[in-house]
């Protein structure tokens, strides 16, 4: 027989204001070694307001940077689940390619 776990405790869920200036900076401090690169402040911080529970709606150029939103939160918060559902097989190879250079296999 099964057992379930207990419900999340959504009061206990968040271990900092990930969009405050300390939380952007603890942000950057835990994935910045992982990337190859130093992240953009809008991917600093969309990222915290996706690890703060806050839907995002970002609109970029292509090549911007905008799949960060997806890694970046991955990185800072192994323990999450990610979903990433992408419209062909070429972005959905692509984007697997990019997270095993940034943070291993996927």
């Amino acid at each position: 027989m099964s057992v379930l776990p207990p419900p999340f405790d959504w009061s206990k869920r968040l271990q900092y204001d990930w969009t405050s200036q300390e939380g952007l900076n603890k942000l950057k401090g835990i994935v910045g070694p992982s990337l190859k690169y130093d992240p953009r402040h809008f991917q600093l911080y969309d990222s915290g307001c996706i690890l703060n529970g806050t839907d995002v709606f970002c609109i970029s150029a292509t090549g911007d940077g905008k799949s960060a939103l997806i890694y970046i939160p991955a990185l800072a918060r192994p323990e999450m689940i990610t979903i990433v559902i992408e419209p062909t097989n070429f972005l959905e190879a692509n984007m697997v390619r990019e997270c095993e250079n940034k943070a291993g296999p996927s």
